[in-house]
């Protein structure tokens, strides 16, 4: 099922966050980020275009690389392209984020594995 929009590269990038940030709350990370738990979500969502400096922070709050971050969402884009999917710089569409983020969703488990 390819979704009636592009796939936001930022939600890529925010999709691949929300997974390797498991046990960790939103809030905790948004509040070294300086920024509230729903300013957070809009990042994570892909709404919201988050900054090299942010990611600095949030990688450092998971305990990952700033390049593994990068290089899973790489792979992640690489498996939407793949499945024939347009993958777009801009910032996510509100309307579009939870159809996306199933098809995430699905597309993750292979990366991932």
């Amino acid at each position: 099922m390819q979704p009636a929009t592009p796939i936001s590269y930022p939600a890529i990038v925010g999709f691949t966050i929300a997974k390797l940030r498991q046990g960790r709350s939103q809030e905790s990370i948004a509040d070294a980020l300086g920024i509230g738990q729903s300013g957070y979500s809009k990042l994570e969502r892909g709404v919201v275009v988050m900054t090299v400096p942010q990611l600095r922070v949030v990688a450092e709050q998971l305990e990952v690389a700033e390049q593994e971050i990068l290089d899973l969402a790489a792979a992640l884009r690489s498996a939407c392209e793949a499945k024939k999917l347009t993958v777009i710089d801009d910032k996510a569409q509100p309307d579009t984020v939870a159809e996306v983020t199933a098809l995430l969703e699905d597309l993750w488990r292979r990366v991932a594995a």
